[in-house]
């Protein structure tokens, strides 16, 4: 789907970053990857991440990758210290000199000649003094719409497909106990 869109915007690679992020906005599911096209890399994550992109800073050169290998780049040891304990580092930092991920609904625009343009797409912003007040049927209207749409769209972006199997489950709250 993102191809498809990105291929219908002219924009899409001039290094407009609001166009960028407009077609990003519009992607469904699961997705990073790195573009090159006219001496210009975009590279991007899905809104949560799911498959992780890090770049790797070394002797001026700029590495983008899907896997840092283990043991080739020295560590941090206070990022090593939170990763140990915590199970995950802040931010964009890893544990490793140099190297940072991409974080989630985030994309990088590389033109040689310019400074790297590094943007979030979307950012969730919780505010409870905008928060409406629903009532329990209207919060059951508002859930069947988010969903209506959810599946609609999920249907969409994959028109030939017939067979969908849906995880109803899978948490912590469902292993008997």
């Amino acid at each position: 789907m993102l191809v498809l869109l990105a291929s219908e915007r002219t924009d899409f690679f001039k290094g407009d970053t609001e166009s960028v992020a407009e077609i990003l906005r519009q992607a469904n599911g699961s997705f990073a990857f790195i573009l090159i096209r006219d001496n210009q890399l975009i590279a991007a994550t899905d809104l949560i991440r799911s498959i992780p992109l890090y770049i790797v800073s070394s002797d001026n050169r700029i590495l983008l990758t899907d896997n840092v290998p283990f043991g080739r780049y020295p560590t941090v040891p206070d990022r090593l210290y939170d990763f140990v304990s915590m199970q995950y580092t802040m931010g964009k930092n890893t544990v490793y000199t140099g190297t940072e991920t991409m974080r989630p609904a985030e994309y990088l625009i590389l033109t040689p000649g310019s400074l790297p343009k590094r943007q979030r797409y979307f950012r969730y912003i919780y505010n409870p003094e905008t928060e409406t007040r629903l009532t329990d049927e209207q919060l059951k209207e508002e859930f069947d719409e988010v969903m209506l749409t959810a599946f609609l769209r999920m249907v969409k972006s994959a028109p030939k497909d017939t067979q969908w199997a849906i995880q109803l489950s899978g948490g912590g709250g469902s292993t008997p106990g």
